[in-house]
């Protein structure tokens, strides 16, 4: 059939992109038509014909012979099917033209629908593949993917910069090469489960990494590929009188965006309980920035220590107890062999971050509830406390008291850890701060992107106001990265 058939691929306005003809005889016959790459073949131009209704209605079209609207066409068949880009918006169109009517079927027309798919996927790829480098490329987070194998087939400017004095091109290069054996990171590959905000040490090299997550990939089929690190270098303050082994907090209450009486009435309490030593516990659904107020509030009280944070459901159950409560040598099969200091550890002198703590197993919870009264730590495998003082503050996204009750929660634990209280108001919540947030996000990532700033629309603006966010801040801010980068024109509708 294709042999004496041209095949059209356009645009979503008409304009063909590829013309290919079946024989010489077509293609001759196409040049007295203008039917050749760039002409422009719509409704306007050439009236009715699948095409041009595929593109107009979104859907397959078979139109044979006299059902043309010019009479030239009445001897010639042809069947088109659209091709949407990621956002089922329309893309284009795929047609397939025959001489004569015995040379079309519905057969005919499921072939180019089976073809404008394999193209829309292709497509569709290529966009998200053209996002996703862009996504990389618009953070100063050291971001590597590697496949199933553990082998690297991404990796951002900032983390081929960390990487350089191993390898100037780490891509195609076995990950343990490069960072050694990391029982965290395989057991994403393997499990499919995701980590945040853990500590990695590179043996051969001697140097310590924040692994701010490792994300598992996975296909729509929850088939997990490989996964995505997150890493930055552990920053070390020499002229400070405790060792600087935590992360760098970067937010002060000056730097927590938005001035809605519900937002700031949460910052003038979490200001208040920053000058007290007790514990601190913030409730806010996901997305809302508690990780950003207790950095605020470490800022504000312990800014000269470490600021330590856990996310207890990121880690794998297995792993969380050596994290929290560090190991010395030979404690276990895979235990670093000069050991490793735990969170309890590494937060002495400073702020103790517990993220998501209703989902501590409740096996450990006893164990620091201990070590909440005593203001000491045992690691595992060992046989000796060690002293530690730090301020602790943790957070959840779930009602802790509703676990009490249902004898999820430790609820001495739950009262240890309740002695003060802050509220994080979900986005949703503080509407007025939307607009602000978002203007905010657009100016920081062009700035960091070096690009142009581009204008929100008023229908835009509707839209971000009219919308729930229920992944709240983090949500706005991911929807403004995408936004920025496929905008058009200078302006985001």
């Amino acid at each position: 059939m294709l042999s004496d058939a041209i095949i059209l691929l356009s645009d979503e306005d008409g304009a063909m992109l590829r013309v290919i003809e079946g024989n010489e005889s077509l293609r001759r016959q196409n040049e007295r038509f203008n039917l050749v790459e760039g002409s422009v073949w719509n409704e306007s131009t050439v009236g009715t014909c699948a095409h041009c209704i595929s593109l107009i209605e979104g859907t397959p079209m078979q139109i044979c012979g006299p059902e043309h609207y010019f009479e030239k066409y009445e001897f010639i068949s042809c069947s088109s099917a659209p091709i949407l880009d990621v956002n089922d918006n329309l893309a284009g169109s795929l047609c397939v033209v025959t001489s004569s009517f015995s040379k079309q079927s519905s057969q005919s027309l499921g072939l180019v629908v089976s073809m404008a798919w394999a193209v829309q996927n292709q497509f569709q790829l290529s966009l998200q593949n053209e996002l996703f480098n862009l996504t990389l490329q618009a953070t100063d987070e050291a971001l590597i993917t590697v496949n199933k194998k553990g082998i690297i087939t991404k990796a951002n400017s900032p983390a081929q910069q960390m990487l350089a004095h191993i390898s100037r091109n780490p891509t195609g290069t076995p990950l343990e090469f490069l960072l050694g054996e990391q029982p965290l990171i395989k057991s994403v590959l393997e499990s499919g489960q995701p980590i945040h905000d853990a500590e990695l040490y590179i043996n051969h090299l001697g140097q310590r990494l924040v692994l701010s997550s490792v994300q598992p990939l996975n296909d729509n089929r929850g088939n997990n590929f490989g996964c995505i690190i997150s890493l930055k270098k552990i920053n070390r303050v020499k002229a400070t009188p405790h060792r600087r082994d935590g992360l760098d907090t970067r937010f002060s209450f000056a730097k927590i965006k938005g001035s809605s009486p519900q937002l700031q009435k949460a910052i003038a309490i979490a200001s208040k309980f920053a000058n007290l030593d007790a514990n601190l516990l913030i409730q806010g659904e996901s997305g809302t920035g508690k990780e950003m107020f207790a950095q605020a509030i470490h800022q504000q009280s312990r800014a000269d220590g470490s600021f330590v944070a856990l996310n207890c459901s990121a880690i794998p159950t297995n792993l969380i107890e050596s994290e929290l409560f560090g190991y010395e040598a030979g404690a276990f099969t895979g235990a670093e062999r000069q050991g490793r200091a735990g969170k309890l550890e590494l937060a002495n002198g400073g702020t103790l971050f517990l993220d998501e703590i209703g989902d501590m197993p409740l096996d450990l919870q006893p164990v620091l509830l201990r070590v909440l009264e005593e203001k000491k730590v045992m690691r595992l495998g060992g046989n000796r406390y060690i002293p530690t003082d730090f301020r602790l503050i943790t957070a959840s996204n779930k009602d802790l008291l509703e676990q009490v009750e249902s004898g999820q929660f430790r609820a001495d634990l739950y009262y240890r850890l309740k002695v003060l209280k802050i509220d994080i108001p979900a986005l949703r919540e503080r509407s007025s701060d939307i607009l602000e947030l978002a203007q905010h996000f657009i100016s920081t990532i062009t700035k960091h992107q070096g690009i142009p700033e581009p204008r929100l629309s008023d229908m835009a603006s509707l839209h971000l106001l009219h919308y729930s966010w229920p992944g709240n801040v983090r949500q706005l801010e991911n929807a403004i990265i995408y936004a920025v980068n496929i905008c058009e024109g200078g302006i985001i509708l």
